[in-house]
């Protein structure tokens, strides 16, 4: 079974946090979570009745993939090459 390594990362700051707050109250946004095995984590997801999105796009040092929740929150999940 694939399973969540950790989350990849959250990197911004704010000079008005109030007001940034306010904003991801209105917007989408996306959170990324690394995996050990993206396709099967893509595949746990999917069965568990999630949306994907895209292919699984390869890079020179990770792999990605991309799935809708159940609310319409997009999250990316990656693989760490080697």
């Amino acid at each position: 079974m694939a399973r969540a390594l950790g989350i990849g990362g959250v990197f911004f700051r704010s000079y008005d946090p109030k007001s940034l707050a306010e904003w991801y109250q209105r917007c989408d946004y996306m959170f990324n979570l690394v995996v050990d095995d993206l396709d099967g984590a893509l595949e746990q997801v999917r069965e568990g009745g999630a949306e994907l999105v895209g292919g699984i796009e390869e890079q020179e040092y990770a792999r990605f993939g991309w799935f809708m929740d159940p609310e319409g929150n997009k999250v990316e999940l990656w693989q760490p090459k080697g």
